[in-house]
């Protein structure tokens, strides 16, 4: 298994975005003189150590980490930079408490047996040292980073822009790989998607997947993402005023085309249990 970054091209010279060798993971490092604000540190160890190495080379000093959200792939490496501020939404600890903490260890426990990971440290659940409920900026230098709250995906989901070079780290949305995985609401992914449409955006960057700096890709990206959110919510509530159950609403579902069929299966049926659920309980 290859443990070694692609480094992938930015507009910005002040900013340095690699990708893991397992899912396309994207982490990011923000700099401006010798300051540096880190996002989504991971995947593998040896990632992780590329990552220390760059900042070493470059003789910068990470002043924050920030999460996206709470999901277990997006959680990894803070225990590497223990003098950096980790930042979060104010919902980021009640996920990841109770049950959500044991579901968490559990899944990077066999994270680490399926892909024979040996940790230095053992892994532990960041804690943020600074919260926040609407949005946040972070000063590096002379960049300023809007985090803000982007729900729908997660409830704890937030979004990085960075005005004057006008980049947005989107985190789990607007993938070229990826439909939109509904694990909070799709209402929220609705709401958020149709607010994030609205910035001047030069530079995209997802979470998973490849960025773009075409206006026309990135325009695709939400048309094609809205698109399926608002099919899927139709189907949903014409099967449910139908009085269909969720395995025949599922098969209203299955006929719906998306990006990547055959690897956003599971993931499309997961939305179809999570939106037939919402749309019940509303």
């Amino acid at each position: 298994m290859a443990q070694s970054f692609q480094t992938i091209p930015t507009l910005n010279g002040n900013l340095w975005v690699a990708q893991s060798a397992l899912y396309s993971t994207n982490s990011a490092i923000f700099y401006d003189g010798t300051s540096a604000c880190l996002i989504d540190p991971g995947l593998l160890p040896l990632e992780i150590m590329s990552i220390l190495n760059f900042l070493e080379t470059q003789h910068l000093k990470p002043e924050y980490i920030l999460l996206t959200h709470s999901h277990w792939d997006h959680i990894f490496g803070p225990e590497y930079f223990p003098n950096a501020r980790v930042i979060t939404h104010n919902l980021f600890c009640n996920e990841l408490s109770g049950e959500g903490s044991e579901r968490i260890m559990n899944r990077i426990q066999a994270f680490d047996r399926e892909n024979q990971v040996r940790r230095v440290r053992s892994f532990r659940i960041p804690s943020p040292d600074i919260t926040f409920e609407d949005s946040l900026t972070i000063q590096i230098g002379d960049l300023s980073l809007n985090m803000m709250h982007a729900p729908g995906h997660s409830p704890d989901q937030c979004v990085i822009y960075e005005r004057e070079s006008k980049i947005l780290w989107a985190a789990d949305m607007l993938s070229d790989l990826e439909i939109p995985y509904i694990y909070h609401s799709l209402k929220a992914y609705q709401d958020t998607l149709a607010r994030l449409d609205r910035l001047e955006i030069q530079q995209l960057i997802p979470g998973h997947g490849q960025d773009t700096h075409s206006r026309q890709e990135i325009e695709t990206r939400f048309q094609e993402d809205r698109a399926y959110l608002d099919e899927l919510g139709g189907l949903v509530k014409k099967a449910i005023q139908a009085g269909k159950n969720l395995e025949e609403t599922q098969q209203e579902c299955s006929r719906m085309c998306y990006k990547h069929q055959e690897e956003n299966a599971r993931p499309h049926q997961i939305n179809v249990e999570n939106v037939y659920k919402e749309f019940l309980l509303s």
